[in-house]
């Protein structure tokens, strides 16, 4: 089994978004705007499938084998990530360049521009659909829901506009053609305005410039 994963650092002036997977980060300004987001590590995006495929080709019947048992031809759900170590054992290639590689993409976001960051598992991102088409209309989706809910009642805890927001994905088992909400979903969202989050930035400024002092 393997896993994706997000890592946020928040930088002095900029925040790093580090991305393997298909696990995803929203970033939206103070009026709600989504201004950026990761991008997914799937068989749809042209450089993944070129890696994959060259990686496949070193051992070819042994990765056909490992096609034919997962039913078609294009098994890997998502090309980055940890584990999944039957994708990571070719000796012949550098470790970034396996099947499934470990190495992430930087996502790098000026702090001025920012201020509410979604990030989630690829359950919360599907849209009844794989076609990577429909990313940015999904991303503007989600934008505009947990916006809205979080000006709309600035009481209402993150928590409960998140789980009102898996309940809308959650398929109705009475119609056949919602196919939504068929993985697991988590999700953290981040105000950078929020005074905790201000403390420590302005705490963690001012450590760093004692050191440049020293």
């Amino acid at each position: 089994t393997g896993a994706t994963g997000i890592i946020l650092f928040l930088g002095d002036k900029n925040i790093y978004i580090a991305n393997a997977g298909n696990s995803r980060c929203l970033v939206l300004d103070k009026e709600g705007k989504l201004v950026n987001s990761t991008k997914d590590h799937t068989m749809n995006v042209p450089e993944e499938k070129k890696r994959v495929e060259l990686a496949r080709s070193f051992n070819e019947e042994e990765e056909k084998k490992k096609g034919e048992e997962q039913g078609h031809a294009e098994y890997l759900d998502s090309t980055r990530g940890f584990g999944d170590w039957e994708f990571k054992g070719n000796e012949w290639i550098d470790q970034k360049d396996q099947e499934v590689s470990v190495e992430p993409d930087i996502l790098e976001v000026p702090m001025d521009n920012a201020q509410y960051l979604i990030m989630g598992s690829h359950g919360m991102f599907e849209s009844g659909t794989n076609d990577n088409e429909n990313d940015d209309f999904v991303n503007t989706q989600i934008s505009s829901f947990f916006y809205n809910e979080i000006t709309k009642n600035k009481d209402k805890p993150y928590s409960k506009i998140i789980e009102e927001y898996f309940v809308k994905l959650i398929p109705d088992k009475n119609d056949g053609n919602n196919t939504k909400g068929l993985d697991n979903m988590s999700c953290i969202v981040v105000n950078l305005k929020n005074d905790n989050i201000k403390v420590f930035i302005k705490k963690r400024e001012a450590q760093l410039e004692e050191k440049k002092r020293k």
